[in-house]
């Protein structure tokens, strides 16, 4: 991953914070005793340091007794798969710069932007009230942990409804200035961050009924029957907190990336998810 970084960080410094990504495993192998500290340290610089001696061939031939060759030999495969530029020159031009520019980029409309941000403050909120979850008193954890469970619902039921709507209702094109990679990797983070909030709620709704909980919605109760069964909600509860934090994670960078466009490249494409009256959009 390290000479993908250097390679493209350069043209979209967001880049460089794939670089964290290692923080996480590395907490969790620590809290899980798998390895030492000294061990993940290591482990890290390593692969980046077999990264940055990829990125220069120039160096010594000693990178090829990393694993971070292999890593850079793969992305580098990829590279010239996707951006054919002449075989060993790719990294001399300039591949990010799309040779077909799309149309002026237009604004989301009214129905599409609230969708966006009532699932931003739905996520807040229950992912908030998720990692409190052992905070709370014992008295008052049944309450929220319903409180918890009933946004959540709410959240996949609006998901769905944006699902509805984006059939029907195709996004703006992006800007003109755009990079080729940032053109490639939007999809795919927008589907990711889809499936995660797709399967999220289900997987903590299995794991709520498998607790011997009942759903209280204020005016009824819905109570499955179901008794609690630790052979179920245990591992679907750790499966719902690691999924919740892979959606952390990939919503916070897709949010720094949306504040680097706007701060950084002033290229417009967060105003144009930017709440704003007067747009003149049509819902």
């Amino acid at each position: 991953m390290t000479p993908f970084i250097a390679n493209y960080g350069r043209q979209d410094p967001w880049i460089w914070a794939l670089e964290a990504l290692p923080v996480y495993d590395a907490f969790a192998r620590l809290k899980s005793q798998a390895h030492w500290q000294a061990d993940v340290i290591a482990g890290w610089a390593l692969g980046t340091g077999g990264g940055v001696l990829e990125y220069h061939p120039r160096h010594p031939p000693v990178g090829a007794a990393l694993a971070g060759r292999l890593v850079g030999r793969l992305f580098q495969a990829v590279l010239v798969r996707s951006y054919p530029t002449g075989g060993s020159k790719i990294m001399d031009t300039n591949p990010l710069e799309s040779s077909h520019p799309l149309q002026p980029a237009a604004r989301y409309r009214f129905v599409a932007i609230a969708f966006h941000w009532a699932m931003f403050v739905l996520v807040v909120i229950v992912g908030v009230m998720g990692v409190l979850h052992d905070s709370w008193p014992k008295q008052t954890q049944g309450f929220w942990i319903n409180v918890h469970a009933l946004i959540g619902i709410l959240l996949w039921l609006v998901l769905l409804a944006r699902f509805g709507y984006r059939l029907r209702h195709s996004p703006p094109t992006l800007p003109t200035d755009i990079s080729a990679f940032s053109r490639r990797l939007s999809s795919p983070v927008h589907l990711t961050l889809y499936a995660l909030m797709f399967v999220i709620p289900i997987v903590g709704f299995v794991t709520f009924i498998n607790h011997g909980r009942v759903f209280h919605f204020g005016l009824f109760d819905l109570n499955f029957g179901i008794k609690k069964n630790p052979a179920i909600f245990e591992p679907t509860e750790d499966i719902h907190g690691y999924l919740a934090y892979a959606l952390f994670a990939l919503a916070g960078l897709h949010a720094l990336a949306a504040l680097w466009h706007h701060f950084i490249r002033h290229d417009g494409v967060l105003r144009r998810m930017w709440p704003a009256r007067g747009a003149g959009l049509s819902p």
